[in-house]
């Protein structure tokens, strides 16, 4: 398995099956576009492949600053295909992102999740040694 960031075109249309697997509302086109307007953002999209050399988890990730965090790496996105859950590969592409923060000066790394998810809350808090630190409020506003 090797982890790789992803740049090209056809890279990303290979991790929309994945990304979807998180985001189940966006179409291809929706996807397509948002991630142009978010990689002018500072977004990157990170991939972990598997022995086949199919993508099984990604990452989508921005490097921010803050008063409350400093800089910091946020992950916006982080999912693994489903069959390949609780195999280890979320892991393997966290350990990467924790020594991607570290070699871009990152002081800490921050990330959201839903409030339902509780296997990814264990994932993140028992495996990984993250904290909850907040809530989070949204209002659609369209």
């Amino acid at each position: 398995m090797f982890v790789k960031e992803l740049t090209e075109p056809n890279e990303f249309e290979q991790a929309f099956p994945v990304m979807v697997e998180l985001s189940d509302h966006l179409s291809k086109s929706e996807y397509l576009k948002l991630l142009t307007d978010m990689r002018k953002d500072g977004y990157r999209l990170f991939a972990l492949y598997d022995d086949q050399e199919q993508i099984i988890s990604l990452a989508g990730v921005a490097i921010r600053t803050d008063f409350f965090n400093g800089t910091y790496l946020w992950i916006s996105e982080f999912v693994s295909r489903s069959e390949a859950r609780s195999t280890g590969a979320g892991s393997i592409l966290a350990e990467y992102l924790e020594q991607f923060a570290q070699s871009e000066g990152c002081e800490k790394i921050v990330l959201y999740s839903g409030i339902s998810r509780e296997r990814a809350h264990h994932f993140w808090e028992s495996r990984r040694g993250f904290e909850r630190r907040g809530i989070v409020f949204k209002k659609p506003l369209l």
